[in-house]
């Protein structure tokens, strides 16, 4: 039984999410410090609250600035991180992103040579498969997300806001036993 969900999770979250983020502003492969520096900031992007497809056009822009990597960011000023996340729509988040994403590329390249790999073998851990390198379909991505203990996955519509509520938007995929649900289907809705 429990596969037969699974599958029927992973069809419906192929249906509605067909490509990963990273995919969108071009990231393939993620086995140079440049890739992994540019996962980095697209995370930073989507962290805040407002729409994925502003955080993708922004971090479009800064990668067509060739802010790529941790030095190149870093020497970048403040004023043109801003200005550069301002003109591709990300208004109300400019200057305090700018900021982070300064102090984030400067930390990575005085503590890590700008290569996050060096930050994975200083924690000391074997290095983690990517999923969406390791998986081809869905239900392998969440497999493996629940192998690893991970709580479970979330997906959202790429032209959806964040709102502080329940969303149809929103699909959250838990790996713990009972808990698994679509949109609509929980308990008690």
């Amino acid at each position: 039984m429990a596969g037969q969900t699974e599958r029927r999770i992973s069809r419906t979250l192929l249906e509605h999410y067909p490509r990963t983020y990273g995919a969108e502003v071009g990231l393939g492969s993620l086995g140079t410090p440049s890739r992994l520096f540019q996962l980095l900031v697209l995370s930073m992007l989507m962290g805040a609250r407002i729409r994925a497809s502003v955080a993708l056009e922004a971090a479009q822009a800064l990668f067509d600035h060739k802010w790529t990597r941790a030095d190149r960011m870093a020497a970048a000023s403040w004023e043109e991180r801003a200005g550069v996340l301002n003109d591709a729509g990300y208004a109300r988040f400019d200057e305090r992103t700018s900021t982070m994403l300064g102090e984030a590329a400067s930390m990575l390249q005085d503590k890590y040579s700008g290569d996050l790999r060096r930050l994975r073998d200083k924690a000391s851990r074997d290095r983690p498969r990517l999923l969406y390198r390791a998986c081809a379909q869905a239900d392998c991505y969440f497999a493996q997300a629940c192998t690893r203990g991970w709580e479970g996955l979330i997906a959202k519509e790429t032209t959806s806001t964040y709102a502080p509520r329940r969303s149809s938007d929103w699909l959250k995929l838990k790996c713990s036993a009972g808990q698994r649900a679509l949109p609509g289907e929980a308990s008690g809705q």
